[in-house]
């Protein structure tokens, strides 16, 4: 289940960004231990690719509040060690070779796995 937060965000076509980033900032670590609570039990519940279309649906949600409030990357950065385990987890049950973090500007967060090319 999506936090209050994302499933507004989601699903309400008045949602304004500029005045929710505040509050969302405000209430990030909720958010946070939320969202990674329902990605960590897609993983153990082996359902790795909908673990990993909540942390894209998660990124999305961080990049466009934190273009309005910009202290959310210094946030982020207490919960690096929660994306890494998430995406260690994902990235076993799809067989990926590799995973990665990054962050860049215009501001935006950004999460990515890697699979080897199989020869056919």
């Amino acid at each position: 289940m999506d936090s209050k937060y994302i499933y507004e965000w989601k699903k309400s076509d008045r949602y304004n960004l500029s005045e929710k980033a505040t509050e969302v900032v405000n209430n990030f670590n909720t958010i946070m231990n939320e969202e990674f609570a329902s990605i960590n039990e897609l993983v153990e519940n082996n359902e790795p690719y909908s673990a990993y279309n909540r942390m894209i649906e998660l990124v999305s949600f961080i990049n466009s509040h934190g273009a309005h409030e910009t202290s959310i990357l210094d946030k982020l950065q207490d919960w690096l060690d929660s994306i890494r385990s998430a995406l260690e987890g994902i990235a076993e049950k799809v067989d990926a070779e590799s995973f990665s973090i990054g962050a860049g500007m215009p501001f935006g967060v950004s999460v990515s796995l890697s699979f080897k090319v199989k020869e056919t």
